[in-house]
């Protein structure tokens, strides 16, 4: 039997069925759980909006406390909430008012009410899907990986380097380049000067790639306002569904996911370069792991509406623990990519890079004041439950 969604789901949910219509006024709903599913979450209502927040920020207009199973069974027409207060099992206080208008206020949200209407594209020259960009951006890495062999690793380089800097100059003109396509495009000029200047790109170019794009991936889950891929999904959603945690939770476990792919990708590329595995089997376990990163993240989308996150606070705080481990991995897998000779400055620059992501001040996560963000369909089907 499917459990329903965690109480901090459930609450976050309803700020997006927020109906601006029906009341415009500053208020502040708290709503305390006790029992199994102990917390306390506002919703704070100002200028039109609404806005979910954990913990008693704000002095409440109303508080509610009850229990998360009275307050399911209200919330489902299963129980009157009369009945529940007048025999103890809901105790509120303040503005009895807006308590009666609640079921109003905050009504169930409809998955095709959170998809974004069809005129909302990224900015850019082309009016390409939301997702289209992100394979657009990854076509100066693709660059590397196909054209070293023919081309030369230094040819190779280079013709990254102005695709980098097409995509970022064309995306940034209209105010739209992504965390993802800035790093890229900073990696590869620090390679292109690299080549410029003479220097000998590394035997294990294509493995050090693969490294520079995991510490890209899994720093914009510190450092970014979004994770990678929360930064193009987010234009298939109205932009009200884009701040909260519902919609930051699976982004963020899918960029982790795809930043701990291309570590491997990158050691199983040195590995095979160097012999110490067969460079057909260092090729077949790198396919099947992009077919199984692929397959889940279309499993994970899918089933979102049935996945219930117990602690969404602390399993973000946990991938954050893990996207710093990541960039560790990343910067000291440079070594291995230069072994056996001493790596070159363009292997430095981008563990430099990784190691200073590592080191920074991870940015304000979901729920601690700063912006907080299921992803794509998986985001409208938890909501619309």
């Amino acid at each position: 039997m499917t459990r329903p969604v965690s109480m901090r789901q459930l609450v976050e949910g309803m700020a997006l069925g927020f109906d601006a219509s029906l009341g415009s006024d500053p208020a502040v709903v708290e709503l305390t759980f006790v029992g199994e599913e102990r917390g306390t979450y506002q919703l704070i209502i100002a200028d039109g909006h609404c806005r979910f927040e954990r913990g008693p920020l704000e002095p409440p207009t109303l508080r509610v406390e009850t229990e998360a199973a009275v307050w399911r069974a209200v919330a489902e027409n299963l129980l009157d909430p009369t009945t529940a207060i007048l025999d103890g099992r809901m105790k509120v206080s303040g503005d009895l008012g807006l308590f009666q208008r609640l079921p109003r206020l905050f009504r169930k949200v409809k998955p095709e009410e959170l998809r974004a209407p069809a005129a909302q594209r990224p900015p850019g020259p082309l009016r390409l899907p939301a997702m289209a960009w992100l394979l657009v951006a990854l076509l100066p890495w693709k660059a590397v990986w196909m054209l070293t062999a023919a081309w030369g690793s230094g040819r190779a380089v280079l013709t990254g380097f102005v695709i980098a800097v097409v995509i970022w100059g064309s995306r940034e003109a209209r105010g739209g380049a992504t965390f993802g396509e800035r790093s890229t495009a900073l990696v590869f000029a620090a390679a292109g000067a690299g080549v410029a200047a003479g220097a000998a790109p590394p035997p294990g170019l294509v493995g050090a790639s693969f490294l520079a794009l995991a510490a890209i991936w899994a720093a914009s889950v510190l450092h970014a306002r979004y994770p990678l891929t929360a930064e193009y999904s987010r234009w298939n959603y109205v932009p009200r569904l884009w701040s909260t945690g519902l919609f930051r939770h699976p982004n963020v476990l899918l960029t982790l996911l795809w930043s701990g792919i291309f570590v491997a990708l990158g050691v199983l590329e040195a590995a095979g370069a160097r012999g110490w595995i067969a460079q057909r089997a260092a090729g077949g376990a790198s396919v099947a792991l992009c077919v199984a990163g692929a397959l889940f993240t279309r499993r994970h989308e899918r089933g979102a509406r049935l996945r219930r996150i117990d602690d969404l606070d602390e399993s973000l705080a946990c991938f954050q623990r893990i996207a710093r481990l990541l960039l560790g991995i990343a910067a000291a897998g440079f070594l291995l990519v230069g072994h056996p000779r001493p790596p070159s400055g363009w292997l430095l620059i981008p563990a430099a890079l990784a190691l200073a992501a590592l080191w920074r001040r991870p940015r304000p996560q979901p729920g601690d004041g700063g912006p907080s963000v299921p992803t794509n369909a998986a985001a409208a089907n938890v909501l619309s439950r």
